[in-house]
């Protein structure tokens, strides 16, 4: 296996060169296993995607022209909790049902709200928001599902 040192000499070098033309890499960010194992959800150009974890073809989960970002499998993985920009501008959260593909919103916050996870009965969701200070600083509140 590649060191990422070698790798990342790699690109520099291939930056570097002059005239050989550059191609964009996708990027995969913010993996969420599913709870039995078998699959992975992950941010790729705002939007939210599923693959195998043996490996396959990715697909399309949740598209929007908004941001979509942590993606958190429930635990009995029948939903995925996400954070979305698409009404109005500030992360709020949602909920994909995956059985009906159902979406629900969660939050109405005036303030971007991250994400955390889920209990492990899965009724409530846990994120971090600083709507409820004066300073801004972030507290982190708890939601039903």
């Amino acid at each position: 296996m590649k060191s990422i040192a070698y790798v990342a000499s790699l690109l520099a070098l291939a930056s570097a060169a002059p005239g050989i033309a550059q191609t964009a890499l996708p990027s995969f960010s913010e993996p969420s296993l599913s709870p039995d194992a078998a699959t992975i959800a992950f941010v790729s150009g705002g939007d939210i995607w599923e693959v195998p974890a043996s490996g396959g073809a990715a697909h399309l989960l949740v598209s929007d022209a908004a941001t979509e970002g942590r993606p958190f499998y429930s635990p009995d993985g029948t939903r995925i909790a996400f954070t979305s920009t698409r009404d109005g501008g500030n992360a709020n959260i949602y909920v994909l049902d995956l059985p009906s593909a159902r979406l629900t919103r969660i939050t109405y916050g005036e303030v971007n709200e991250e994400l955390d996870g889920w209990s492990p009965d899965g009724k409530f969701l846990y994120f971090a928001s600083s709507a409820n200070n004066i300073g801004r600083f972030t507290d982190v509140m708890r939601v039903p599902a």
